[in-house]
């Protein structure tokens, strides 16, 4: 059984998932490589990062993250940077 009630790119997913948790939207990354991941994340209104070297069919820079990643090595100063913004 999934842990939470809907599917990406419904906001309900990411949504639940914070709260089951404990954590705050407002200081919440979405980490992804898909259309699904950037739905979600717009749709709850958190921060986008995602990488250029996942499976999606779209290029990941066609779906405007707030960060594009071409390594995992950047994902902490990555999410730093957007993080001390929020």
């Amino acid at each position: 059984m999934d842990a939470v009630k809907a599917a990406k790119p419904n906001p309900a997913h990411l949504i639940e998932a914070v709260d089951a948790v404990g954590g705050d939207l407002a200081r919440t990354v979405m980490v992804g490589d898909a259309d699904t991941d950037a739905g979600a994340a717009r749709s709850a209104g958190t921060s986008l990062i995602l990488v250029d070297f996942g499976y999606t069919e779209i290029p990941a820079a066609e779906l405007t993250p707030d960060i594009l990643l071409h390594h995992f090595d950047d994902l902490v100063d990555a999410c730093v940077a957007l993080l001390s913004d929020a």
